[in-house]
């Protein structure tokens, strides 16, 4: 198995296709990582929670679900929670568009949103009870005040396998939270170390934090000036160069974003940034 793999320990690997994936179960020759992984791959648990069950090392687990990935069995997403903030895509005009002439697609739809997946066609949701709760994400709502607002269970909805549902087909997405400096004088200590992963262009005294581009913005993240609180787990995310957001942090420390919120903002030379 290769080492190299693009999933992350506080990634959510999500099944696409249950029936090949069981028959990849019973297939003999699989890796037995795979093997191991299968079982405890529900939609909601993270690759280091399925480590922890499946009793398997981290970096196997997470080549394992590499595999899956590759396969096209499985897509990842993040970790659900009604704090969560999610934005609605230009794709969920399309989407409405699309289920409007195509009755097929319409039941699939509400069928992957329901609270019972098998009841029958006339108690699932509505396909306009499920697009008034995704357009309700048009101003970057949180999961909750969603729920707060709308309740969806009233429609027969779960919420946590709408937002599965919408992120995997691209009409939501979500709004991270990243730790930054608060003010240009952090910034300036990044170029003169050398922190800013060799893009010191992107780092112009002169520039607002807010002038970045987001891909601009995601090159000088820098976790080395977080609280130091969390330096231990600073020291295991700065393994490689791409940038976290506050998921890597909660996955790591076995906290709430709530938690790890307040310590960052208990340094005032930081802030949290959502994006």
């Amino acid at each position: 198995m290769s080492s190299v793999t693009s999933i992350s320990d506080h990634q959510v690997p999500v099944l696409l296709d249950l029936l090949n994936v069981e028959d990849l179960f019973s297939t003999p020759g699989v890796d037995l990582a795979v093997k191991r992984v299968l079982p405890w791959i529900n939609g909601k648990r993270h690759a280091r929670e399925i480590s922890i069950l499946a009793e398997v090392d981290p970096l196997l687990v997470r080549g394992a679900l590499q595999q899956l990935l590759n396969s096209g069995f499985i897509v990842t997403t993040d970790v659900y929670q009604p704090s969560n903030v999610y934005l609605s895509t230009d794709e969920l005009a399309l989407f409405y568009r699309r289920c409007y002439f195509n009755p097929a697609l319409r039941l699939s739809c509400c069928r992957s949103v329901a609270v019972d997946s098998s009841a029958s066609s006339e108690h699932l949701p509505r396909i306009k009870h499920v697009f008034t709760v995704l357009l309700a994400f048009e101003q970057a709502s949180s999961v909750q005040a969603i729920v707060d607002d709308l309740n969806p269970a009233q429609y027969s909805i779960d919420v946590q396998r709408l937002v599965s549902f919408a992120l995997i087909n691209q009409l939501l997405r979500r709004v991270h939270s990243y730790i930054v400096p608060a003010n240009v004088t952090a910034v300036e200590a990044l170029t003169e170390h050398n922190y800013q992963y060799g893009h010191s262009s992107y780092l112009h005294h002169s520039h607002h934090l807010s002038d970045y581009t987001e891909s601009a913005f995601e090159r000088y993240i820098v976790f080395n000036y977080a609280p130091r609180i969390v330096d231990i787990v600073l020291s295991m995310l700065m393994s490689d160069s791409s940038p976290h957001h506050l998921d890597a942090y909660c996955c790591l420390l076995e906290r709430t974003p709530e938690f790890v919120e307040q310590l960052v903002e208990s340094d005032s030379k930081y802030m949290i940034l959502r994006w």
